[in-house]
């Protein structure tokens, strides 16, 4: 089953990180990709649970977050949709 497409909750910028929180899906992973505000190429990490650090950014730059959710079945992954693209404050 394909899951429902993932909303984020929030981005919060601290010190050289961010933190992005997600809205809880039953069973399903998340795939989160973020990019310097501007920049073409998206980097992508994984996380098991509502919550997710991204650290070593850039001290006074924007981020461009989405998601989406996942789940594998039968050692097939089955993707949802993306988010709608979400801007962070200023990295401090």
């Amino acid at each position: 089953m394909v899951p429902a497409k993932a909303k984020l909750k929030s981005i919060k910028a601290g010190k050289k990180k961010i933190t992005v929180t997600v809205k809880k899906q039953a069973g399903a992973e998340y795939q989160i990709q973020y990019r310097e505000r501007g920049k073409s190429s998206w980097k992508s990490v994984n996380a098991s649970s509502t919550k997710k650090v991204i650290k070593s950014l850039m001290r006074g730059k924007k981020y461009q977050v989405r998601i989406r959710a996942y789940t594998t079945i039968n050692g097939k992954r089955m993707n949802g949709a993306w988010s709608a693209v979400k801007v962070s404050g200023k990295v401090k």
